[in-house]
């Protein structure tokens, strides 16, 4: 069964919000409804609210993790004396289909009677009144560059009962099952050589058969699933409807795709291991990274430049691979040298295969950098407030006249002034150590042809060296796919193959991919 599943939720507004309501018991913390918690389960002394059964624990001495309970009950008619208030605040402009709140789904207790009103600063962006009938609710109302909601409660579905939330989020998971889908196509891709990270994709027809509508935001999740094996998580790029809404085209592109949008503002480093480096690259977004290169240290330096470009040259100095096909996180890890796979005629539905102009040579450059003490003039003029102010090669020990340096790296510098002022600095000679293997299945026929890759991290030149591979051929190959991914050594009819990419249609039964993979020399 193939089902995609979309958080319809905008990234950050849970972490990004304020929650208050009134009437709270004083044993709550309202931080938790920056975090989604289990619905939990306790004997409270509500009006035929629990049985002497044991599945209901008693209240714990020390509450922690409740969400919201309020200190007044609903009378004889489930209505509150007074309105009960939630407040959310935001740290910016949210747009987001609808509020989704979940009361007290373990007993089936929830508002009944609400009035939600989105705000922008001090105005009203949008009202509605909601009569609830499910204990998990989704307030559907698509409203734009929001920072405030506002929500009045006048009554719960039963008598005698405390208000009970346990969760609040800006949106809604929705789920897409196969019948709502068409054109499920995936391209998984790698570079052997990391001369650029791929991004691997995702695009798909959407048929939208709820009454509940969509909206597609860039950068939300979009995870597809085979039999409720995840086989891609990525986030929306583009999206397109009709004019009913009711059919959307989606292209949506894994993790590699979002850190072409990110910057990464580099730096000179010295013994820094890979697991830190990478760590400083990537930020909050997941990634595992094999045992065997984790502790390994790289001296060099990054220029500014967007956190894919810095993530691949410090995967390239390792000789490693990224790759994030059918998982939720980006795996990084050497290149497989052992069979992953044997593929034989039974599976093979065609193949061709091309070969290449002998590569008889390999060079890498390495790029080594030591400090000099020669200062260079890099701003000089009036300045009347703040201004950033970018390098054009490394530089270190900055020194100004006429101002302050408010923060500074080896490729920039916030500066403020009031008049005239100078920054120096010095920068450093960069040295290139070039190094080279020749292919031993060159002939003396053979014209030669070699091959460059340059770097400016040093891991260890020599094992990068021996890493990169002389490609004797390509093969365009089809054929069923089992358990196969980019980045593996196959074995086709005694042919040892590397994959460089795979493109499938998921909505097939049995999964026949279009791949491009590599035949090495020796």
């Amino acid at each position: 069964m193939l089902k995609i599943v979309y958080e319809n939720i905008p990234t950050g507004s849970m972490q990004g919000s304020s929650t208050d309501i009134n009437y709270k018991q004083p044993f709550l913390n309202m931080a938790d409804f920056k975090i989604e918690r289990k619905v939990h389960k306790y004997a409270t002394l509500e009006h035929n609210f629990w049985i002497l059964n044991g599945t209901f624990p008693n209240f714990p001495d020390v509450p922690t993790n409740l969400g919201y309970m309020s200190t007044i009950m609903s009378d004889e008619n489930g209505n509150f004396e007074n309105e009960i208030v939630i407040t959310r605040d935001y740290d910016a402009n949210y747009t987001a289909p609808g509020l989704m709140i979940e009361f007290d789904s373990n007993t089936n207790n929830y508002a009944k009677n609400m009035n939600v009103k989105w705000y922008r600063d001090n105005e009203l962006l949008s009202e509605k009144d909601y009569v609830v009938d499910n204990a998990i609710y989704f307030c559907n109302n698509q409203v734009i560059a929001f920072n405030k909601v506002v929500v009045t409660i006048t009554s719960i579905n039963n008598a005698y009962r405390f208000l009970k939330i346990f969760n609040i989020s800006d949106g809604i998971i929705r789920t897409f099952f196969q019948d709502e889908l068409e054109n499920v196509d995936i391209l998984e891709e790698i570079s052997t050589k990391n001369e650029t990270l791929s991004i691997n994709n995702t695009s798909v027809n959407i048929i939208n058969k709820n009454d509940i509508g969509i909206l597609f935001q860039r950068t939300l999740p979009f995870k597809v699933y085979r039999d409720d094996t995840l086989y891609g998580c990525f986030f929306i790029d583009t999206s397109s409807s009709n004019t009913k809404k009711t059919f959307y085209t989606i292209s949506a592109n894994d993790y590699i795709g979002l850190l072409e949008y990110q910057m990464h503002l580099g730096g000179m480093y010295f013994n820094i291991t890979v697991s830190d480096l990478i760590t400083d690259i990537l930020g909050d977004i997941p990634y595992e990274l094999d045992e065997s290169i984790k502790n390994k240290t790289i001296t060099g330096y990054l220029p500014i430049q967007t956190k894919r470009e810095a993530l691949r040259q410090v995967v390239f100095s390792i000789g490693g691979m990224v790759d994030s096909s059918r998982s939720e996180k980006l795996i990084i890890k050497p290149l497989s040298n052992e069979i992953d796979s044997y593929l034989g005629n039974d599976r093979i539905v065609n193949v061709k295969t091309t070969e290449l102009a002998i590569t008889t040579v390999i060079e890498l450059n390495t790029h080594k950098y030591k400090i000099n003490s020669e200062e260079t003039e890099l701003f000089n003029d009036t300045l009347s407030g703040t201004t950033y102010l970018t390098f054009s090669s490394p530089m270190h020990d900055l020194k100004i006249t006429g101002g302050t340096i408010l923060n500074s790296g080896t490729n920039y510098a916030t500066i403020q002034a009031n008049g005239s002022v100078i920054l120096t600095g010095q920068g450093y000679d960069d040295v290139v150590e070039t190094i080279k293997k020749t292919n031993s299945a060159t002939s003396t026929t053979d014209l030669e042809k070699v091959e460059t890759h340059e770097t400016t991290l040093n891991c260890n030149s020599n094992e990068l060296l021996d890493s990169l591979k002389f490609v004797k051929s390509n093969v365009d190959i089809t054929f069923r796919m089992i358990t196969e991914k980019v980045g593996d050594l196959i074995d086709i009819n005694g042919t040892v193959c590397r994959i460089k990419s795979l493109s499938f249609s998921a909505e097939q039964k049995n999964i026949y991919a279009s791949s491009k993979m590599e035949v090495y020399d020796g």
